[in-house]
């Protein structure tokens, strides 16, 4: 069953201060989502990054900050649902020092949460003979007995190698591995453990310095021993991190921004794919390239029909409208499927701050994009920005064949286009029962029935038979709060309700 679009702001703590949050990270799960706060740091607070708990209606039923930060503004950078059923997330900090703190020494952590963020532990990763150690992503290991842990490490932001940590359940480090390719500068990576369960390919750049750099692939095994490293490409420019997957065939594809300008900071960027076999040899490329438009992509993912997934920022040179962009890409053309730019009614706040940092595909069949911006000038302030949660059908659109216009959305707006209802759940709210009426006039196939915390937890199943009309679910025994009712028919969804259980 879909879901009504909507597009909403989350912050953290005081809504009526200042502060920069946004999300780096988005997960989607059959009641709602989890959505990374990158960072909440302002005057009032020296807690960084958090997590909302939102259900699919784009309520926040839980916020939690991070609150183990002494210093800000170091933010978390990924999130992974892992299979023990908790939320594991990875980020940097800056390490305390006497008054004031040591600013120029950073280091890695990681922490696994509850389902309602809760936080379960805490864990730190610091290299004592390397200045900044930068975490990029998280893995789960194939044995589920632990994680892996990638980032940078180097002196001064100028960063001379990946590092590959290993850790068990509880966190606690096992082993690190360096991956080395020259001189690198600002390795940025992202990593893909393969179907195979036996090998993990990472995506990095690596070069002399600023105005030349590589973008690098290798492959390792699972005990973190470097099989290959190859570099895909000798000039880039890319000012984003690149991202690798694997695609359905086990080929690898490798996304980057790449520059034919020898000035790194020049524009407009040309957002490059590459497919790789598992020695690393390129099979094909393809492009985005436009001359008069800038084409940031924050996010890669495989689509469900094995296309290609991409969030990030638009920039028309020629309008000089920006947008928020996400897209999909047709794999066996490299050309887009369909592309759809998404703004604020602030074209200031869309320049500045606008973007998209994640894309998911949602369990209901929609997508949904996590991003910041800046959505209230001038009273807000130029620094002043949101988490943003843009959900949509599978389409990309906000509303029914929105086309590939620049699409200007009101704060906090929601769009309700839901088909009509099949079954009619009451009473709602509820004390101890609940009964779940068909409405059509001649029932006909079973059905099977639900009943889902706010986390996303089944805490009950009940079956309604062909010809019959209605069934009774026992609540009595359920704690007060928000539950969510799925009516399906074999793999088909046709019905998503919320019911309120009451004392």
């Amino acid at each position: 069953m879909a879901q009504a679009p909507f597009s909403q702001f989350y912050e953290l703590e005081n809504p009526n201060a200042p502060g920069k949050n946004w999300s780096h990270a988005l997960l989607a799960h059959e009641n709602g989502f989890v959505l990374l706060n990158g960072g909440n740091c302002n005057v009032n607070t020296e807690a960084c990054g958090g997590v909302h708990i939102i259900d699919s209606n784009g309520e926040a039923l839980e916020r939690k900050p991070f609150d183990f930060f002494e210093y800000p503004p170091y933010p978390a950078f990924d999130i992974i649902a892992t299979s023990d059923e908790h939320y594991l997330i990875s980020g940097l900090e800056v390490l305390p020092g006497i008054n004031p703190p040591d600013y120029n020494k950073l280091r890695m952590w990681m922490m696994k949460l509850k389902m309602n963020g809760d936080t379960l532990w805490v864990k730190r990763y610091d290299d004592p003979t390397e200045d900044d150690e930068d975490a990029n992503d998280i893995l789960e290991t194939p044995g589920k007995d632990g994680y892996y842990l990638q980032g940078d490490v180097g002196k001064d932001f100028h960063y001379s190698y990946k590092t590959l940590i290993r850790t068990d359940l509880n966190g606690n480090e096992l082993w690190r591995k360096k991956i080395k390719n020259g001189n690198a500068y600002m390795m940025r990576g992202n990593m893909a453990l393969l179907s195979s369960n036996d090998r993990i390919a990472m995506v990095y750049e690596s070069g002399p310095g600023a105005g030349y750099l590589k973008t690098w692939v290798s492959m390792v095994d699972t005990a973190g021993n470097e099989l290959w490293s190859k570099s895909i490409i000798s000039q880039t420019s890319s000012i984003v991190q690149p991202s690798i997957r694997e695609l359905p065939s086990g080929n690898l594809l490798v996304f980057c921004s790449p520059d034919t300008l020898i000035y790194p900071d020049q524009f407009p960027l040309i957002p490059y794919f590459y497919e790789l076999d598992t020695s690393g040899q390129v099979l094909r490329e393809g492009n985005l390239n436009s001359a008069d438009k800038t084409q940031i992509v924050n996010r890669m993912r495989i689509s469900s029909d094995g296309n290609i997934l991409i969030a990030g920022k638009y920039r028309d040179h020629i309008t000089d409208k920006q947008s928020s962009w996400i897209a999909k890409i047709d794999l066996t053309t490299w050309q887009p499927i369909w592309q759809r730019f998404y703004a604020l009614p602030q074209n200031i706040a869309t320049n500045f701050y606008g973007g998209f940092i994640d894309i998911v595909e949602t369990p209901w069949g929609g997508l949904a994009c996590a991003g910041k911006m800046t959505h209230e000038l001038p009273g807000g302030g130029v620094g002043d920005t949101d988490a943003w949660l843009l959900s949509l059908d599978s389409e990309g659109c906000f509303t029914p064949g929105c086309g590939t216009d620049y699409i200007i959305l009101d704060v906090g707006e929601i769009v309700h286009f839901e088909p009509p209802a099949q079954f009619l759940v009451f009473p709602n709210p509820a004390e101890k029962e609940v009964s779940v009426r068909r409405l059509a006039n001649e029932p006909s196939g079973n059905v099977e029935i639900f009943v889902f915390d706010a986390y996303g937890r089944k805490v009950s199943d009940s079956f309604l038979a062909k010809g019959a009309l209605d069934t009774k679910l026992d609540v009595s025994n359920l704690p007060a709060g928000v539950y969510f009712i799925q009516v399906t028919s074999g793999a088909q969804t046709l019905q998503f309700s919320k019911l309120f259980k009451i004392k």
